[in-house]
This record gives C-alpha cells, structure tokens and sequence, in this order.
C-alpha cells in the first residue's frame, strides 16, 4: 500500500515512475539522444545553380503515360540539369544505332526499353544487364523486340556501372509537403526496407544523418575487406533530389532505383518521375 501511495504521489507531480530498471534506462538513452539531438551541428540548406525552367520546359512538353509517368530519357534530362551524375547513355530508334552508342560508350553496357506503356521494365524483360559485345548486343535486342513489339517507344543503351545499389526517392505528400527518401536499393528496398525519410528542403547535415541512419551503413562504409563509398557524393545528391522537389512543384514522385554508389562516385540508371 506504502509503495502504491508513493507511486500516486510522484505521478501527480509528473514525476516519472517504472516497474523494471531497463524501462528507466531506455528513458535515459532517450534523453540522451535528445540532448545530442539539440547540440548537433547546424548547417544551412545547399542551393545548387540549375536551370529551372528548362528542367520545367523538358517536364511540361514529355509525354506522359495513362499512369502519369514521363519517358525516363526525359527524366534523365531533368536530373542532369540539376546537377545529378547519370550514367553514360544514348537513345537509340534502331538496332544500329544501338550498335554505335554501345561502340561510343564502351562495352559492358545495358540495354533498357523506352515505353509510355510499360512502368516496371524489369519484370516484362524489357532491361538486360552487363551485355559485354555486339553479338549480345543483337541477341537483346532482337528477344526484347520479338517479346515487347509495338509497346517500344525506344531504347536507352547504358554504360555498365558497378557498386552498391541504392534507392533515392521524392515525393509530395499531401500532409507533410515534399518528403525525400534514401536505403538500400535494387531488389533490397522489398526484402530489407532499409529506408529512412526527411522532409524537404533538407540541411547538409541532415543529408549524411539519412546515410548513416540506415541498417546497411557499415557496408557503404566499407566492412570486411570491401571498398567503401564515396559518402560526399552521394550526401550531394540527396541535397540535389530535395531541391528538385522543392522547385518542381508539378512532381508528384519520383524513384531513383538503384542509385549505384562506388569509391569515386554515385551514378544513377534508373529513374521514374510521375507528375500530376
């Protein structure tokens, strides 16, 4: 009963009260990280020189599918604009031309159908990976086109990059506004939902905060033996994705999938922006 009247006592004067001493602790870490919270370093928001209205004028004069996605070679146009580092590509109407990109580029590359009707393109074989000469080349090319056929609005012939796959995402929540997304990419996003969020427009700081955030930081760190990121790079392009969003307020959302990020640099391959 005495314990039960002190209990009611500290608990009128909003005084913490807990049953086991692991709960008060976790209250304490919690604190702590509140106060690490508070000191953190202030940084200001990063605004890049990008051409805005001609990202605008490339946005508003695309095509746009029944589900209201762009045709990603103009996306790609977009994200260039803002500064992104996108893979070497070409866009080809023909096998030969085709033929040539990847001659130009430099083999492996990939090989990825341009089409207003298709969203998923991996999942209709609509994208081959490391194609390492022209005979694969045409093999591809011929198999895509016997098996998708009039849905080919064209192709992307992409350099080959190599690293860790990474997921950098937007999106204009009705609520919160533009919220940026970032994790682990590729087939990881579903299977490890490795992903963090902020709100946009977002601070330098907060951009390394979302890379070091996620489960898998300790391998783009480099673990084991392994290469690590370049993490300054990439924290740019996180920077770059919230300003975009900022500024393109016909966005609704957009997927960068994977973002692929090695020891000297990110590259993105992969890209779908859906308006309103």
């Amino acid at each position: 009963v005495e314990i039960e009247e002190g209990l009611k006592k500290l608990q009128s004067y909003k005084i913490p009260t807990y049953s086991f001493p692991e709960d008060a602790i976790k209250s304490f870490a919690k604190l702590y990280e509140y106060k690490i919270w508070l000191e953190r370093p202030r940084t200001n928001i990063k605004t890049f020189n990008v051409n805005k209205n001609k990202a605008l004028d490339i946005l508003r004069s695309s095509e746009v599918s029944k589900e209201g996605f762009i045709l990603e070679d103009k996306a790609f146009e977009i994200l260039k604009i803002y500064g992104f580092n996108v893979a070497d590509y070409g866009i080809a109407s023909n096998l030969q031309d085709a033929i040539r990109i990847a001659e130009n580029i430099g083999f492996p590359i990939v090989l990825k159908i341009l089409s207003k009707q298709i969203v998923h393109k991996f999942d209709v074989g609509g994208v081959r990976i490391n194609i390492k000469n022209i005979d694969e080349l045409k093999e591809h090319y011929f198999d895509i086109e016997k098996n998708l056929k009039d849905k080919i609005d064209g192709f992307i012939v992409q350099k080959m990059v190599k690293g860790y796959e990474l997921i950098l995402g937007a999106k204009r929540d009705e609520k919160f506004g533009p919220i940026i997304l970032f994790g682990l990419g590729g087939i990881y996003v579903e299977v490890f939902k490795d992903i963090t969020f902020r709100l946009a427009p977002i601070r330098e700081f907060s951009a390394y905060r979302m890379i070091e955030e996620i489960k898998g930081y300790e391998i783009l760190k480099g673990a084991r033996g392994q290469k690590g990121i370049n993490i300054e790079k990439l924290a740019e392009s996180i920077e770059r994705i919230s300003q975009l969003i900022v500024d393109i307020q016909e966005i609704k959302e957009m997927d960068i999938n994977p973002i692929i990020a090695n020891e000297e640099n990110y590259f993105v391959v992969d890209v779908r922006i859906k308006v309103f």
